[in-house]
């Protein structure tokens, strides 16, 4: 099909206005260089990367063109939507830059409005190989107390790729299975440097009942509720993996936790309350490899917060090697000096076995049973004033 652009005759330096945008995304679209450019009048009238207007209807309706295997461009610009987007499956949804750092300028900008409806900014209903990358969510509009989740999974997507995203101050969720109800079943999915900066009121990522999935190099920053919350996981792995600033927990792993969870070079930093959390009840192990924990428990020097805690009665066999708990205060050198222990372990508690780790906690090292160790040095004080390393004997 033939297309005519018109006449530049805009003055030299002044930005490009919507219509000439539109206007090279029509001849993009037309000659397949891209099938499926948000800005091309073919859907809907094309989206306004301006902000102004709402890309609500445009975006989805190229969503809704897209066929299994084709991608949907979001060029650089900021997006309003006022309505959940939903990605079919097969299909990808991509922008050209994914910041993975706190801003809110570069790349594209997906912007839900005050008066946002609905539960999820993006929502990934049943089917698979849906794929995001490339672009933030800025949720700052909403309302802190909305119900509302950055990104959320609500019914069995499966085999799909999440990547280069940012979601910032989403306010109950960044990442959520279910909206927070622990409903549906997605499996086999790959989240790789997805971002998480602020949340409202839960936990930045909420990942509940997958199975079969690998995160990698996913951080989030100041969550109101927990960085993580694993519910229900089965043959999860978490790769360099990070929880800085969190409202209560770094991480809470939960609920029947079938066919075990795996955190590798994992991290925490300064959570209110305990950095890794396990309240869960199956027979399946949770293995914790080169994690570091710092500066947790800040909410409190006689709460009995750790870096690692175990709580009374969780039957999984947990398994700690080659890790570190150490205490701080915050950057300014203000607030308490935590945590109170390194690992604590609760009563009833089936099996814990730790090697090679270092426990340093401001009150002691350790705090309840562990049930076999070998190569564990514990630690008190505060970091700038510690007391010397005790080699603790290995167990029989």
């Amino acid at each position: 099909m033939p297309y005519t652009i018109p006449p530049d005759t805009r003055a030299v330096g002044t930005p490009d206005p919507p219509g000439d945008v539109n206007n090279i995304a029509d001849v993009l679209t037309g000659n397949s260089v891209i099938r499926y450019n948000v800005l091309s009048t073919a859907y809907s009238g094309g989206a306004d990367r301006t902000g102004i207007a709402d890309s609500t209807t445009p975006i989805q309706a190229a969503l809704n063109a897209a066929t299994p295997g084709s991608t949907v461009w979001l060029p650089t610009g900021v997006y309003t939507t006022s309505l959940p987007l939903s990605v079919p499956t097969g299909v990808t949804f991509a922008g050209e830059h994914g910041r993975t750092a706190n801003g809110t300028t570069g790349g594209p900008v997906i912007t839900p409005s005050a008066s946002f409806t609905g539960s999820q900014v993006i929502g990934l209903a049943a089917g698979q190989e849906q794929e995001l990358s490339g672009f933030t969510l800025d949720c700052s509009a909403l309302s802190p107390a909305a119900a509302i989740d950055g990104i959320a999974m609500t019914d069995t997507a499966v085999n799909g790729y999440i990547h280069d995203v940012m979601i910032r101050y989403a306010p109950r969720g960044g990442f959520s299975v279910g909206n927070g109800t622990h409903s549906g079943t997605p499996g086999s999915w790959r989240m790789r440097r997805v971002t998480v900066d602020h949340t409202g009121n839960g936990a930045a990522f909420n990942v509940a009942n997958m199975v079969d999935s690998t995160w990698t190099d996913c951080y989030t920053l100041a969550a109101a509720g927990q960085g993580w919350y694993v519910y229900g996981n089965g043959n999860c792995t978490f790769l360099g993996c990070r929880a800085e600033w969190s409202g209560n927990f770094g991480w809470q792993i939960d609920g029947n936790a079938g066919l075990g969870i795996r955190m590798t070079g994992c991290s925490t930093d300064r959570s209110t309350q305990h950095g890794v959390l396990i309240t869960a009840t199956s027979n399946d192990p949770i293995v914790i490899t080169g994690m570091v924990c710092h500066r947790d428990g800040a909410g409190s020097v006689s709460g009995g917060y750790a870096g690692i805690t175990i709580a009374s009665n969780v039957t999984n066999p947990v398994i700690v090697d080659g890790c570190a708990v150490y205490p701080g205060v915050n950057d300014d050198s203000t607030g308490n000096d935590s945590p109170q222990y390194g690992m604590s372990v609760g009563t009833g508690v089936t099996y814990v076995a730790v090697s090679n780790t270092l426990l340093h906690g401001v009150t002691a090292g350790t705090n309840g049973t562990i049930t076999n160790y070998r190569a564990l040095a514990t630690r008190t004080g505060s970091i700038t004033s510690p007391s010397a390393i005790t080699l603790v004997a290995d167990s029989a």
